[in-house]
């Protein structure tokens, strides 16, 4: 049976917890195939850790309406695939010359472009709710709200990342799709956090709920004059802080982070809107971090310690008292969700459609 994941941007190198995803889940599956769309028009073909990987790019005259598509109002690029189908011609032959028996749709935004073969949704999150969050009265909400119904309600199969993502989905669509919880994996590192210096950390990209995030455990850094603050990520480039305790440290490679993540203390994060499951948590379970959060940043996970925004220093220094105990329940959390685990649960699923 042959097989395609097709993802809406270019998923390699992996720079982001969503290209994290549909890597990881891509590379378990029995010779593994992505075409991926890519909106600077450029074209690639390589074969990379086992994976049969194909950037596409979008056709010029598709690339020109999606400009002027941007012009008149619409947000993002997620809908553009529906919105510029018509000229996709290039990735549309591409999947017709490989005429697949199934593909695996990585989020909802291609939909439009499997013409009809049977298809798996993998849902990241929501994309509704986060939409209507980021953007409440642009045209993208009722251009989202009708890709994601018909890719809810049209699929073979579903997977799912949170059982909050899956009652929120249902409340908007009607669908009877089977589905298959698919949560976001991990990495277990060799060497794991000691807690022995008061670091708190929080890593984010440049996005609407990590920079509020990001603003909230700034405006909490006069409260814990005895921790340092530590913020990881491009969300850095819109903030200011007039607090010694706070470091904005930006983007940071590989090696850096894994510096940060084994040198802290806690992972701290105070997102209040938004959907999906967080992989950032996911990695800090993994350094063995306790993590304190808001309910909507600790969706889908089963250690971290839920608070609000108001009680989270007492929460933080109450870790002092039991951190091992914290630590060991994060780490073993985390070891129940590697990659491995996970991407092989997801082969099985695919499999099973064969």
């Amino acid at each position: 049976m042959k097989t395609i994941t097709l993802t809406p941007w270019p998923i390699y190198p992996v720079m982001s917890g969503g290209q994290e995803r549909c890597w990881n889940l891509t590379k378990h599956l029995n010779e593994p195939t992505v075409f991926s769309l890519d909106w600077t028009g450029g074209s690639t073909h390589q074969r990379v850790e086992g994976v049969n990987y194909k950037t596409i790019g979008a056709d010029p005259a598709a690339i020109a309406q999606a400009k002027l598509l941007m012009q008149s109002g619409v947000k993002t690029f997620d809908p553009m695939p529906m919105l510029t189908k018509k000229k996709l011609d290039t990735i549309r032959r591409e999947i017709d010359n490989s005429d697949p028996d199934l593909i695996i749709l990585e989020h909802p935004w291609m939909s439009d472009l499997t013409e009809g073969r049977p298809y798996i949704y993998d849902s990241h999150n929501c994309e509704t709710l986060n939409t209507r969050q980021q953007f409440p009265y642009s045209l993208d909400v009722d251009l989202v709200a009708n890709l994601e119904r018909r890719a809810t309600q049209q699929a073979e199969h579903m997977t799912y990342t949170s059982e909050q993502d899956l009652k929120a989905m249902r409340q908007l669509y009607p669908f009877t799709t089977p589905v298959t919880h698919i949560p976001n994996g991990v990495t277990l590192p060799d060497i794991i956090a000691t807690g022995e210096e008061l670091i708190l950390i929080f890593i984010g990209s440049l996005y609407g709920p990590n920079i509020q995030a990001a603003k909230e455990l700034i405006s909490l850094a006069p409260l814990l004059k005895e921790y340092k603050i530590r913020i990881l990520g491009n969300v850095c480039s819109v903030l200011e802080t007039p607090y010694d305790n706070v470091e904005l440290i930006g983007v940071v490679n590989d090696k850096q982070l894994d510096y940060y993540f084994r040198t802290a203390h806690a992972f701290i994060n105070l997102t209040q809107t938004g959907s999906g499951t967080h992989l950032k948590i996911g990695r800090a379970l993994a350094y063995g971090l306790p993590v304190i959060t808001t309910p909507v940043g600790g969706r889908g996970y089963q250690t971290p310690l839920i608070t609000s925004i108001a009680n989270v220093p007492d929460s933080i220094r109450s870790l002092r008292r039991n951190w091992k105990q914290h630590s060991d329940s994060s780490r073993a959390e985390a070891e129940l969700i590697t990659w491995d685990i996970v991407g092989e649960k997801f082969r099985q699923v695919v499999n099973g459609l064969q």
